[in-house]
């Protein structure tokens, strides 16, 4: 998970900050594997004075560690 925020970092930005502030958002995602893309995205909205951040997906997998190497 380590390096999947790390990939994240600087890959997702916000173009228009003051459209944030004090906004209830919602975040919509097609697939929940360990929740690091939707926490990553809503601490950073949170940041640029988001009020709420909600998170939506279609979709989750049936484990938690599905997005850990194999070996």
């Amino acid at each position: 998970m380590e390096q999947k925020i790390v990939e994240l970092d600087g890959s997702i930005g916000v173009e228009s900050p003051y459209l944030i502030s004090g906004r209830a958002i919602l975040i919509v995602d097609d697939l929940y594997q360990s929740g690091t893309t939707i926490n990553f995205i809503a601490e950073l909205l949170k940041t640029y004075g988001a009020r709420e951040v909600y998170g939506f997906t279609a979709t989750k997998t049936s484990s938690h560690t599905d997005n850990q190497g194999r070996g």
